[in-house]
């Protein structure tokens, strides 16, 4: 049915000399599903195109326990052959479940060229309980010890308790996120003081006055430089910068006493809320370690009106010592925190590839409506037929009055943050050899709409390059 429909858009779009760049990458995925002979499965089966070319199941492990309850069990590797042996023999992880079509158990494990964790099939023979006799031929005499290492609880349940004082926070870029996450720590409890810091000195001064007002302002006047910014009886560092350029010149760079690796106290705990790279995170993580600073992976999204709020979506990942030190702060600012397992890293994964859906649903609604231009509908009309169809999504709703409205819209998220954005989902995907056609096609259309001057423009304006080309 897809596939029909979509050969539809194509003849359309090519009558009517529209490009539909996203919708073309779309076509061609389920092309080959259906040559894999899947059309007449679910249309949630395309995910099979990515299975096949990963070798990696995309659905979620069916919770089979194979004959005997080994779920949740910790084990190691053994007894693979070839490359497979080379790579995960004696390395250990946890059996997530067990998958009857292969009659293969499911064990996440971390990979050692990446520090990432992977999930790998194999046979029972090739698991060895941990902290048992097994044999690899049953499970036998599991420990105590080995049970209590069961994550039957969350990981929020398995945070240590720790003495609770009031805060002294430092928020190091106060931009649209920054700014709006430092006002709503103003109106926590759980927080004694909220500095700003910032290359706008006018955005530090503003903020300051209202930290004052709050009586939550470390001196009476406004910090010049982030030695006054920083100090010893800072607790917390939050980031909100630009990119991973400016993160690494702030935690690192610079002379020694200019940056947050010299400045911080050791017990202090630096909170990444930027969006950067994975292998970033994980490298600032051991830096700060070095110097006993606690460092929490959290990159967020919600946009301003929620920073403002406390409302943001927060996606944590570090120690766990390192999350209790930070959770006033996250429950704070966050109107939904999830802590990810797996440690620092592991945050930015879950954003990079939320990132991905949401720069291909803006470019899809800018594709939908320049075809709909171009066919001559009413667009306002198509726009409410759309937001309640199937074709509906958070971010046509939400960009759509932006790109078909008169006027300039005011800048919410820069088209410039996309083009950062997925070029992290590309250079992530390409390390783990996992294809992305239609975030590729994306990225390509936000780097075009970069190349006409637009990059700083809202991001919904991505709509004007397929406006070059409509008559």
């Amino acid at each position: 049915i897809i596939v029909k429909d979509m050969n539809i858009v194509y003849q359309g779009a090519k009558d009517l000399r529209c490009p539909v760049p996203l919708a073309n990458a779309a076509l061609q995925q389920l092309l080959t599903a259906q040559a894999m002979g899947l059309d007449r499965q679910d249309d949630s089966e395309v995910c099979k195109v990515y299975e096949a070319i990963t070798n990696k199941p995309v659905g979620t492990v069916e919770r089979d326990n194979g004959g005997e309850d080994l779920n949740d069990v910790d084990c190691e590797v053994i007894g693979l052959t070839g490359k497979a042996g080379e790579l995960w023999n004696g390395r250990r992880g946890q059996i997530e479940g067990y998958i009857k079509q292969e009659k293969r158990y499911a064990v996440l494990i971390e990979n050692p060229n990446t520090s990432s964790h992977q999930r790998v099939k194999v046979r029972r023979d090739n698991i060895k309980i941990v902290g048992g006799d097994d044999d690899g031929g049953g499970r036998n005499n599991e420990t105590a010890e080995t049970s209590a290492k069961s994550p039957s609880k969350s990981l929020r349940d398995r945070l240590p308790l720790i003495k609770r004082r009031p805060i002294n926070v430092t928020v190091v870029g106060i931009g649209n996120i920054g700014g709006g996450m430092a006002r709503a720590l103003l109106q926590s409890s759980a927080i004694a003081t909220v500095t700003a810091h910032d290359m706008a000195s006018d955005l530090v001064t503003a903020f300051h006055k209202e930290a004052r007002k709050a009586d939550k302002a470390v001196s009476s006047w406004p910090p010049t430089h982030m030695g006054e910014a920083i100090t010893e009886n800072t607790d917390i560092a939050i980031l909100t910068l630009v990119n991973e350029r400016q993160c690494n010149s702030v935690c690192f760079g610079g002379d020694a006493g200019h940056n947050l690796l010299s400045r911080l106290s050791p017990g202090s705990c630096v909170i990444l809320c930027s969006t950067v790279s994975a292998h970033f995170a994980r490298y600032a993580k051991e830096r700060f370690a070095s110097k006993e600073i606690h460092f929490v992976d959290c990159p967020v999204s919600g946009g301003a009106a929620r920073a403002m709020s406390g409302e943001l979506t927060m996606m944590a990942s570090g120690d766990e010592m390192s999350l209790a030190i930070a959770m006033p702060i996250l429950d704070a600012a966050g109107k939904e925190v999830h802590l990810i397992e797996g440690g620092a890293g592991m945050g930015q994964t879950v954003k990079y590839i939320h990132q991905l859906l949401a720069g291909v649903h803006i470019v899809a609604a800018a594709e939908a409506f320049a075809l709909a231009l171009q066919a001559g509908l009413n667009v306002q009309q198509f726009y409410k037929i759309v937001c309640g169809a199937a074709g509906h999504s958070w971010m046509l709703e939400n960009r759509g009055p932006r790109m078909i409205g008169a006027k300039e819209p005011k800048v919410m998220s820069m088209v410039d943050i996309f083009v950062k954005d997925l070029g992290i989902v590309s250079d992530e995907a390409r390390n783990l050899k996992c294809p992305i056609p239609l975030a590729s096609v994306a990225l390509q259309q936000f780097t075009n709409a970069s190349a006409l001057g637009l990059g700083k423009k809202d991001d919904s304006q991505v709509i004007r390059v397929y406006a070059r080309y409509l008559s």
